[in-house]
């Protein structure tokens, strides 16, 4: 196995076609699976400041990716004027419940340093939850009820201390659905 975590602040995209190319195909896959519910189909062709791309290969074949940009504040994450924000992190299906995830949030929250990274997920994308739970917490619920935000540990426990994270009062990350209480 091998992690590779493309420093975007120097670089552009365009100059890893190939990685790109293959991430790509990751979301074309999930796609279909998903029926087409994703919206992520055009990431890599939105207009953000991507920092870092970090890519996991297994047999010469890129199996997950995780995409992070700069953001400005705006997840009303208590004290921070800017974060890092995890846009997009996917797995490919085979190589689900292995660990790869988990390798790829963990790679990408040591390459930020100090700073927070941010992440937003659908209330009711179980697996997501359940990986971002791995080395994040959950600090809010966005405007709209939708999504669930989270922050990584060591900023969380920074930021709110010895503060109750009660945002997750009734989520059973065994059950097919979450209910808040």
């Amino acid at each position: 196995m091998q992690i590779i975590n493309v420093d975007l602040t120097d670089e552009s995209l365009m100059q890893h076609d190939d990685l790109v190319k293959a991430c790509k195909e990751i979301i074309n896959e999930n796609l279909r699976i998903n029926g087409g519910t994703l919206k992520i189909a055009d990431i890599f062709e939105r207009d953000f400041k991507w920092t870092n791309l970090v890519v996991v290969i297994v047999n010469n074949q890129v199996v997950g990716f995780a995409l992070v940009r700069e953001s400005e504040n705006k997840h009303n994450l208590k004290e921070a004027s800017s974060y890092y924000y995890l846009s997009d992190i996917v797995v490919k299906k085979e190589f689900r419940n292995q660990g790869i995830g988990e390798l790829i949030l963990k790679t990408v929250i040591s390459s930020i340093g100090d700073d927070p990274l941010v992440a937003s997920v659908l209330k009711d994308n179980l697996p997501s939850i359940r990986l971002l739970l791995k080395c994040m917490k959950c600090y809010s619920v966005s405007n709209s009820g939708k999504y669930y935000r989270f922050v990584d540990a060591k900023t969380y426990d920074k930021l709110y201390g010895e503060e109750i994270n009660d945002v997750l009062v009734g989520f059973d990350t065994d059950q097919k659905s979450s209910k808040r209480m």
